[in-house]
């Protein structure tokens, strides 16, 4: 079972950079960061399909990756990563591990 349908998987609220190409910006907070992808609050509605630009942060770490646009939701967008590098899947697997620190 993926970690969107399974609502024991680990999941975590965090800021991401997200845009396309050379212009990153700002979302507000994801409400629903996994392994697999991630809901943002962000005003901008880009197609449904469309592939962005992620970057996340753990720690002194920044990470980024492509992601598609799966669904909308009142207040943002639903993501799913796309191929995500070995280093970002483990970087987003350390984030999730440490939901309970923050």
């Amino acid at each position: 079972m993926s970690a969107e349908r399974n609502p024991r998987a680990a999941r975590k609220n965090t800021r991401l950079l997200c845009g396309s190409g050379q212009d990153p910006r700002l979302f507000g907070p994801s409400r629903d960061l996994s392994a697999s992808g991630a809901f943002v609050e962000w005003q901008v509605r880009p197609p449904l399909g469309e592939l962005v630009d992620i970057t996340f942060a753990w720690r002194d770490e920044l990470c980024s990756c492509k992601a598609r646009v799966v669904r909308y939701g009142p207040d943002g967008v639903g993501l799913s990563f796309v191929d995500p590098s070995p280093r970002a899947r483990s970087v987003l697997a350390r984030l999730l591990a440490n939901t309970a620190l923050s």
